[in-house]
């Protein structure tokens, strides 16, 4: 029985057939032909876009296989993820996208830079503008993020991983648990994983010649879904706040949102002031957790 040695975890809703120019990308890019296996999570594709992928590859003939898991409602990327790591098999996970293309011979700066207690995150290339992203900036009080042009300007560490981008041990994926599904679909799961790597001693680097070309979804496709899960959103990130920050930036952040979007601040506030998973949730990270956020504000300059 072949055993790989990187699982790359896909989630997938609705891609057409940029997924498998993405598989194909990874698989016919390897420096040397290391067994590969893909795990791709079809979030409930109304497309088609996932059917006939598990023909695509063999052990036999690519060293590498493409493993279908399908969820019969839309979940979310958070979830998603978490499911094609509890099904990978490799030791080592490269959790990116379904629509993207990744550089030539991209194993090699990896398992460069790769070692316990260390996760990488890919410089990530918008394939319209060619801007590169190396990681993102958390950006307080929203507690949303920025991309950063400077890899290096924390001298190689990086705040937040690139959610397209993060290759992680599978053993420290699950210490931590994974992504916090509790912030579904979109936004405040990716950075919360990055500062709960952080704080539990974890430490996420710049892989520079590590390079996605990622497509972003056009504005009149990325609009009026952002508009869509909006209450989602705000209700994420306010969770995220809630879960790590002190009182007086917890208050910075509640007026952020009273001000920018108080209807949907105040429907957030009525879910969460009825959701008793916030304090237990709070209670177990700092139990288990080396470092507490004040350690993130300072190292980061937040």
């Amino acid at each position: 029985m072949y055993k790989p040695v990187i699982s790359i975890i896909i989630p997938v809703r609705n891609e057409g057939d940029r997924i498998k120019n993405t598989i194909n990308t990874f698989a016919f890019g390897r420096s040397t032909l290391f067994h590969l296996e893909f795990v791709v999570v079809d979030d409930a594709s109304e497309d088609g876009c996932c059917t006939l992928l598990e023909n695509l590859l063999s052990w036999e003939r690519d060293a590498a296989i493409v493993r279908v898991i399908k969820l019969e409602q839309w979940s979310g990327i958070p979830f998603a993820r978490n499911v094609g790591a509890n099904y990978a098999q490799a030791p080592i996970l490269f959790i990116t996208d379904a629509n993207v293309a990744i550089c030539q011979n991209w194993d090699i700066p990896l398992f460069r830079h790769l070692h316990p207690g260390k996760v990488l995150s890919a410089a990530v290339a918008d394939t319209v503008s060619s801007c590169i992203g190396y990681g993102c900036v958390l950006r307080l009080p929203s507690m949303g993020v920025s991309w950063m042009s400077n890899p290096y300007e924390f001298e190689g560490d990086i705040p937040v991983s690139a959610c397209a981008g993060t290759v992680i041990y599978t053993a420290l994926f699950k210490k931590l648990g994974g992504y916090d599904t509790s912030m579904p679909l979109y936004g405040a799961a990716e950075p919360e994983f990055s500062v709960r790597l952080w704080l539990y001693g974890a430490q996420i680097i710049i892989c520079p010649d590590l390079v996605l070309w990622h497509r972003f979804r056009p504005a009149e496709e990325r609009n009026p879904f952002i508009k869509h899960i909006e209450f989602l959103q705000i209700k994420n990130y306010l969770r995220f706040a809630l879960l790590y920050l002190n009182n007086s930036d917890i208050k910075a952040t509640l007026h952020h949102y009273f001000i920018s979007s108080p209807t949907l601040f105040k429907q957030a506030m009525q879910y969460l002031e009825t959701d008793y998973t916030i304090m237990k949730r709070k209670n177990h990270l700092q139990k288990v957790l080396l470092r507490n956020f004040d350690w993130y504000q300072n190292k980061f300059n937040n």
